[in-house]
């Protein structure tokens, strides 16, 4: 919950470029792996789901900065 809380202040820059459905996918097999105690499948899931909050966030910063300098 940590973790989802420290994002909190940077979700609401991305959230429009999010695929709800991906995200839920993505949680739904981070808590699969977590309840077989797979955790090297864990591990690897959220590296993924991070990377792709990222991604989206890298995304939106770039439009913002391209909308400010145009």
């Amino acid at each position: 919950m940590q973790l989802y809380n420290t994002a909190d202040a940077y979700r609401p820059l991305y959230a429009h470029l999010m695929d709800v459905t991906k995200v839920n996918t993505e949680h739904i097999l981070l808590t699969e792996a977590m309840a077989n105690r797979d955790v090297e499948r864990a591990v690897l899931l959220n590296y993924e789901h991070r990377a792709h909050s990222i991604d989206n966030l890298t995304e939106a910063l770039m439009q913002e900065q391209a909308e400010l300098t145009s």
